[in-house]
């Protein structure tokens, strides 16, 4: 399914998903809907002039904050279930990595920038340990957004973003995650696992939203912007089982 106009599952999509959970900081930071934790020397801002929080670590190695809903997202299974973040990363730098997407602590999706590599990312638990599948953008296997055509213009993670990922988790569904561009949802990497899998790719996709910015070791320090998110089940949702 190569298809943005469709979801997950090929149904054409329509402008009435139901919408999971939605945030934005017009006017501060919403403390009752994330977590933060804060490691080494590093500050969280409410910046009221750009209506988004900036996540600014020192230059000490292990520096990290990270930013996580205090609340998970329940997937309805056969419902295609979409997640939008925006962020901007800023100039790369070496021993920075930064990482945003909808992801815990031992799975979920998630866009990566390491230094000045950059990947999607899938997390996974299923076999007792966390195991992270790193898709360097060269081999994504839709678009690498190489700007190598109008179709793929060239990505530019400094500048401002909006990840999306969209899940037929089901245990054994697709993955697809790309970014919207110019007012168009590009795929850029789908992970298959039906007919391909022995059990299930992830432990769970009832998942929340987070944010990472990471020293791997000495830098000059960083700053995440932290902008926006909003999930939603795609053809509606009627939560029927826990």
């Amino acid at each position: 399914n190569l298809n943005a106009s469709t979801d997950a599952f090929g149904r054409l999509r329509i402008s009435t998903p139901h919408t999971v959970f939605d945030n934005s900081f017009r006017y501060n930071d919403n403390t009752e809907k994330w977590n933060q934790k804060i490691t080494g020397t590093g500050t969280v801002t409410h910046n009221a002039d750009e209506g988004l929080m900036d996540l600014t670590i020192g230059t000490n190695s292990g520096d990290e904050i990270i930013r996580e809903t205090s609340k998970v997202f329940q997937y309805q299974p056969g419902k295609s279930l979409l997640t939008m973040n925006t962020f901007a990363f800023g100039a790369a730098q070496e021993n920075v990595r930064m990482r945003c997407g909808y992801f815990g602590k031992e799975n979920g999706i998630y866009f990566e920038r390491d230094g000045e590599d950059i990947y999607i990312v899938k997390r996974s638990a299923v076999s007792g340990s966390i195991v992270e599948t790193r898709v360097p953008q060269s081999e994504w296997n839709v678009n690498t957004l190489d700007g190598s055509s109008v179709l793929s213009p060239r990505l530019k993670p400094r500048r401002s973003q909006i990840f999306f990922t969209d899940f037929e988790w089901l245990g054994v569904g697709s993955v697809r995650a790309g970014f919207v561009i110019n007012g168009q949802f590009i795929i850029c990497h789908i992970f298959h696992h039906a007919n391909e899998i022995d059990a299930t790719y992830m432990t769970t996709a009832t998942l929340p939203i987070r944010y990472e910015v990471t020293n791997t070791g000495a830098s000059t320090g960083a700053t995440l912007k932290q902008i926006c998110s909003t999930v939603a089940s795609e053809g509606g949702y009627s939560a029927l089982s826990l």
